[in-house]
């Protein structure tokens, strides 16, 4: 579908799905297998399909596509909610608050853009690597329940480390509140333009 002006609403099973230049509420319920396009989207985007997965995000200028092992998005109006299923996730350009959880699977976030919005990020199995401006201000929770954590922001952000669980607590000028949780995996903090260091076994 493309070049809907009103809202647009579909229900139901298939495969793939690709929307553009839409001008109203998108909603999609339904278990879909195939991979998932959304392009250029005014008004909210609401979804709720396959694997229990739950994706909510105001306005998608850019584009967003899934599949059942991946998820990608760029330039998204938030606040945005992704909650369930096992994939990669890879976020660029993200404005507003980000709320996210995957049973499994990498996270990688690049916001991009500044100020930063709160974030609330867990990941059951795999890393997440948050790439941030150098200018950047936050105040930073992250946990690696079973893994290691490292990050760019050493003289402001404390690492440390009990048993198999390692955290980065610390603030970063002032800025909203960010919190990474990996129940198996590591976590990495990093500025834009370094290269992610993941820690040793």
């Amino acid at each position: 579908a493309s070049a809907v002006t009103g809202k647009f609403n579909l229900e139901g099973q298939g495969s793939d799905i690709d929307l553009e230049n839409m001008a109203g509420q998108v909603t999609v319920n339904g278990s879909y297998r195939g991979s998932l396009d959304f392009k250029n989207l005014a008004k909210p985007l609401l979804y709720e399909g396959t694997g229990n997965t739950e994706l909510h995000a105001e306005a998608v200028p850019g584009r967003i596509s899934m599949d059942l092992g991946e998820f990608a998005a760029k330039n998204v109006v938030g606040p945005m909610r992704l909650m369930g299923g096992s994939r990669d996730v890879k976020i660029e350009q993200l404005t507003n608050a980000l709320e996210l959880e995957v049973q499994r699977g990498d996270v990688e976030l690049t916001p991009g853009r500044l100020p930063l919005a709160a974030m609330d990020v867990r990941s059951g199995s795999g890393k997440i690597d948050l790439v941030l401006p150098p200018k950047a201000t936050f105040t930073l929770e992250a946990t690696a329940q079973a893994g290691d954590a490292t990050n760019d922001f050493a003289d402001q952000i404390v690492k440390q480390v009990d048993g198999r669980t390692a955290t980065l607590k610390g603030k970063v000028g002032e800025g909203p509140t960010i919190r990474l949780t990996a129940n198996q995996g590591w976590v990495s903090v990093r500025k834009e333009g370094s290269q992610p260091s993941e820690p040793e076994p």
